[in-house]
């Protein structure tokens, strides 16, 4: 944060796993440290943190629920206070991952992760919560052919436009996903080599970049960074 406080989250395993978080200073110095175990009393693995200027915390992963995995969204403030949890199972019931996060200068936080939906299999799964919490809305994305679509990376620009990547069903191709501000998709762009998005990022022109590996040539896999405008796919620099 805007103090050199690090904050580190993960899983820690009493009789199962639950989420942990941890606050340091910029001493190294522990400040406070919060466990999380969910509705289902079994394995809770956090995979994601994102920090506000302010302090304040949010974390994303899974996390078991009555029937299936679920995913759990928390949001600390600077003093370790639980402000609110928010979990969501899709429709139906099946296992759901909050795979990253991202946040944004009004305190929205972003969620991701694969969602399972039936005969569509995993489908990316997007949620934007407001700083109180509340679900502002909930978006899908369900590839060509059906197979499994699994995110990994998620980014916010300036204007509010939400940017999503991972894997898609067309030989486990790069997928991004464009949605505006009100959770409207606007486009799609596809890289066409097998592989897939592990990380994205927006910068202050609002041009987004991914990168993650693709097997261009051959069997082996190669970095590969694509940096797209925020109009789309139309023009692309390799």
């Amino acid at each position: 944060d805007t103090l050199y406080n690090v904050y580190v989250t993960g899983l820690e395993r009493t009789t199962n796993y639950d989420y942990l978080t941890i606050k340091y200073d910029s001493n190294g110095v522990m400040q406070w440290d919060r466990i999380y175990d969910g509705s289902g009393h079994a394995n809770d693995l956090a995979y994601k943190i994102g920090v506000m200027p302010c302090g304040s915390v949010y974390i994303t992963g899974e996390s078991a629920g009555p029937i299936n995995l679920d995913v759990a969204t928390i949001k600390y403030d600077a003093q370790g206070v639980e402000k609110w949890v928010r979990r969501y199972d899709g429709p139906v019931n099946g296992e759901d991952f909050g795979q990253t996060l991202s946040i944004d200068k009004n305190g929205n936080v972003y969620v991701a992760g694969p969602s399972d939906c039936g005969v569509t299999a995993y489908d990316f799964v997007t949620i934007k919560y407001d700083s109180l919490g509340d679900t502002c809305w909930i978006r899908k994305y369900n590839g060509p052919g059906n197979g499994d679509d699994w995110p990994f990376g998620i980014d916010v620009d300036l204007q509010g436009n939400v940017y999503v990547g991972g894997f898609g069903t067309i030989s486990e191709n790069y997928v991004l996903v464009k949605y505006d501000s009100s959770g409207t998709q606007e486009w799609v762009a596809m890289y066409d080599k097998p592989g897939w998005i592990q990380a994205v990022c927006c910068d202050q022109l609002c041009n987004i970049l991914v990168t993650g590996f693709a097997h261009t040539i051959g069997i082996s896999a190669d970095y590969v960074t694509i940096k797209y405008p925020s109009t789309g796919p139309g023009i692309e620099e390799n």
